[in-house]
């Protein structure tokens, strides 16, 4: 039987089996699906399958289906760690082929990422997460800062989910930005950015799904809990050899204000370091412009109006006015 489907033959999924999106770009390294792979005729009609498992898929494919509109794939939720195996054993080939578009290698490693987060944010063990984190800050600084990646296009495949690891990457990217918009052109610097803001939600370890993944408004009482991460991401941390002071600060104070509003102990001015100062603009922006349980993403150019409101009082004006700058395109 061939393994491509003809347009005849095109199966509808069942509406009750449960269909995993994927960026499509991410199977361009791939001469072999690791998966059998569905994609969408139109917006609202069910995923149809585009190619079974084990069939070649070339470069040509995916430019074809780029071409006609088609970004995003769907895989069935039964072969979600067939995909997860293959970004991980594929990611080092996909980042050092010059072949492929910086920004189409971005989206590979934003989709590992999330991956290999999401599995150090279940086990809840730190040890994972810090050597998590080491590796991908690497790749992400030499791919934003030495591949000259914009905001534009960063933006637009990044995922804006509420999932902590999703905001830890996508934090963590922006970190990356600013820190080359800010002329920060040490590169132990920059890892350090990266490395802090990949573990500055690391306190959240701890905390209930029920309270993370509210999809209400958080009581009283449960913001208390959602408060402590701060404290208790840099209780976990604070022992290690192998971080920098900032990175610490950047766990611990990413939620400080400069006008002393913040927590989780209301430090203000220069009481907060730099690398968190760099990291609370960016944390705003994330969290503002992903969807939450509770409502719609905000348009960056709603999330750049509230920064600028709070730029001198709450959040550090240079920085403010840096990030502004890289987002421009955006707005």
């Amino acid at each position: 039987m061939n393994s491509v489907a003809t347009e005849h033959e095109l199966p509808w999924v069942n509406p009750k089996r449960a269909m995993t999106p994927i960026p499509l770009t991410t199977l361009s390294a791939s001469t072999a699906l690791p998966v059998d792979l569905y994609i969408k005729g139109e917006a609202d009609a069910p995923p149809l399958l585009y190619r079974q498992r084990e069939y070649p898929m070339s470069h040509e494919d995916i430019e074809r289906l780029v071409n006609r509109g088609v970004r995003v794939a769907y895989i069935t939720s039964q072969q979600l760690s067939n995909y997860q195996l293959y970004l991980r054993d594929n990611l080092e080939t996909f980042l050092l082929d010059e072949e492929i578009p910086p920004v189409r290698r971005y989206e590979f490693l934003s989709e590992t990422a999330r991956d290999l987060l999401s599995t150090s944010f279940d086990h809840g063990n730190t040890e994972v997460l810090m050597q998590t984190t080491a590796k991908l800050g690497d790749q992400m600084v030499d791919m934003v800062i030495d591949r000259n990646l914009v905001a534009s296009d960063m933006f637009s495949i990044l995922r804006h989910d509420y999932k902590t690891f999703t905001h830890s990457f996508n934090a963590a990217s922006f970190c990356l930005l600013l820190a080359k918009g800010l002329g920060i052109s040490d590169a132990d610097q920059r890892k350090r950015s990266a490395g802090g803001a990949l573990l500055h939600d690391g306190g959240k370890l701890h905390i209930p799904g029920s309270i993370l993944n509210k999809k209400s408004r958080l009581t009283d009482d449960e913001r208390v809990v959602i408060r402590q991460h701060p404290h208790e991401g840099f209780m976990q941390l604070c022992d290690r050899k192998d971080l920098s002071e900032g990175q610490l600060m950047m766990v611990y104070q990413h939620h400080e204000r400069l006008d002393g509003g913040g927590y989780p102990v209301g430090q203000s001015g220069e009481q907060i370091h730099y690398l968190a100062r760099m990291c609370a603009v960016v944390d705003v922006f994330e969290a503002m412009s992903s969807h939450r349980p509770y409502r719609r993403a905000i348009p960056p150019r709603v999330v750049l109006e509230y920064l600028d409101m709070q730029s001198g009082k709450a959040l550090d004006k240079e920085m403010v006015r840096c990030w502004g700058e890289q987002m421009a395109e955006l707005q």
